[in-house]
């Protein structure tokens, strides 16, 4: 399936356009959480990987933080332009912290390792829709109905996955707009 306007107006969103209020009240949310454990510096330079047009960039530059985006839609692309978002090519850089918030189940573990790879970043934040039973299925029914959800591992399944890439430190991130639950997985990763 290709990730383009059909898919962002219509599969498990009613219209990913409509959401530029509900990132950046993310955006404050995390910068407020990630300041007070010391993670997010005023010098940070952040990453969000599969951010669709760019909502959580533009909240985070909008608080003055050097966000960058990167999707592989190129309905996403020219959507983003519309926001001021140029998407980052796809080669080595340094970031210090991730974003990674309902992309990794739409990935193969390969091109995972490639993101992380890539961008190598010290600290990850992702949420991953993930499976209560051992991995054979996803916990909640929105996942499941998504075909586009193609890898589905439990939380320590995933914890294990990020330890052997070099993540030692994990933590649920339960906060109002983002936040850990039996079937989805919230976590800080840090190396």
């Amino acid at each position: 399936m290709v990730f383009d306007e059909t898919y962002f107006k219509s599969s498990n969103y009613t219209n990913y356009l409509e959401r530029k209020i509900r990132y950046k009240k993310i955006a404050q949310e995390l910068i407020a959480y990630l300041s007070y454990l010391k993670i997010l510096l005023p010098n940070s330079k952040l990453l969000d990987y599969g951010c669709a047009v760019g909502f959580l960039v533009c909240g985070f530059r909008e608080q003055k933080y050097q966000c960058e985006g990167y999707d592989i839609s190129d309905w996403s692309k020219e959507e983003a332009k519309k926001y001021g978002i140029e998407f980052i090519p796809l080669f080595e850089r340094k970031f210090d912290i991730m974003f990674a918030l309902d992309v990794f189940e739409h990935m193969s573990d390969i091109d995972i390792e490639k993101a992380l790879q890539v961008f190598n970043p010290d600290t990850l934040i992702v949420r991953i829709p993930c499976s209560t039973d051992g991995g054979k299925r996803f916990h909640l029914d929105i996942s499941r109905k998504d075909p586009t959800h193609i890898n589905c591992k439990t939380k320590q399944q995933w914890i294990d996955f990020f330890t052997n890439h070099r993540y030692v430190y994990f933590d649920c991130v339960d906060l109002y707009t983002v936040y850990d639950t039996d079937g989805v997985m919230c976590y800080i990763c840090k190396k």
